[in-house]
């Protein structure tokens, strides 16, 4: 196992030193005047609502690491969630960018024969983790106004169409639209690369090519044949990684009260965020009243 992990150290050292990611995040989070409330004035017409940490409390690339390299280390944690951890850190520390640490992810993925069927022991996981109360709120509101709800990750967009057929399944309520990295996949259904990867900036790494979750949202609400307009959109996410989105668009940041990731931490502590909600009972009924066009104070209070 020692050996192992030291092989893995290794893999991980060699990724491209970029720097500064995160840290250039966080400087314009700080700049920008967060709690100038920036919610529409005119009627919402577009709800983005990142996946991972948000629509459910876990990570769907940490769990995925952790089905693939399930062997315990002398640290007492999985081998899978050390990789999951290394890679967090390098990416807050800024020694690797957003899009690197995908690519060297999904190269461990690839390494322990991840194939699209693992996928559903993926969601099995998460099942258990979902936020009921924020999918009860956005069913809620699609009900009663003309609105897209756009899912938007980092992640998997394979991953992230199961999730939607589920939830359409369970809950009665399923996203417009799903936006995330399109991985590669041979004839069998195993895991042989990456198609796109949607991260924090447009460009190419290695012939792939990045595109950022305002461009992606941009296309696929186009092909919705939906006109987005920033100044009637809200993004719901739970820390800074959706910076290039919350740059342009008011944000609601959702904050954990059952224990919060690094990142999450450093967000809701500087306030990175328009408005910040905690998951707790009243979560729906905040998201509802928030983001209700029925709200007679809305205009007034977020003018």
């Amino acid at each position: 196992m020692a050996e192992l992990k030291e092989s893995i150290l290794k893999r991980l050292n060699k990724a491209r030193l970029v720097g500064g990611a995160v840290r250039t995040s966080l400087a314009f989070n700080l700049r920008h005047k967060a709690w100038k409330k920036r919610f529409p004035i005119r009627q919402l017409k577009t709800i983005i609502v990142d996946m991972d940490g948000t629509i459910f409390k876990t990570d769907s690339s940490y769990e995925a690491l952790k089905i693939m390299y399930p062997d315990i280390t002398e640290d007492k944690e999985a081998l899978g969630q050390f990789i999951y951890r290394k890679l967090l850190q390098q990416i807050f520390e800024g020694t690797q960018s957003v899009e690197d640490a995908i690519i060297t992810g999904t190269e461990f993925l690839m390494d322990a024969g991840f194939h699209k069927s693992d996928f559903e022991r993926v969601l099995n996981v998460v099942k258990g983790q979902l936020r009921e109360n924020l999918i009860y709120a956005l069913k809620s509101i699609k009900e009663k106004q003309d609105v897209k709800i756009v899912l938007a990750s980092l992640s998997s967009v394979e991953f992230g169409k199961m999730l939607n057929e589920y939830l359409k399944e369970k809950y009665g309520f399923s996203f417009d639209g799903v936006i995330g990295t399109v991985m590669k996949f041979d004839d069998e259904g195993k895991l042989i690369g990456l198609k796109r990867i949607i991260g924090t900036s447009s460009g190419t790494i290695d012939s792939i090519k990045i595109e950022t979750k305002i461009s992606a949202l941009r296309k696929i609400l186009k092909e919705c044949r939906w006109e987005f307009d920033e100044k009637t959109s809200v993004l719901i996410t739970d820390s800074y990684g959706d910076v290039d989105l919350s740059k342009k668009i008011p944000t609601i940041l959702i904050k954990p009260t059952d224990g919060s990731t690094a990142v999450q931490m450093v967000s809701h502590l500087l306030r990175l965020g328009d408005m910040i909600v905690e998951d707790n009972e009243f979560l729906k009924e905040k998201i509802e009243a928030e983001l209700s066009i029925q709200n007679e104070n809305f205009s007034a209070s977020h003018g």
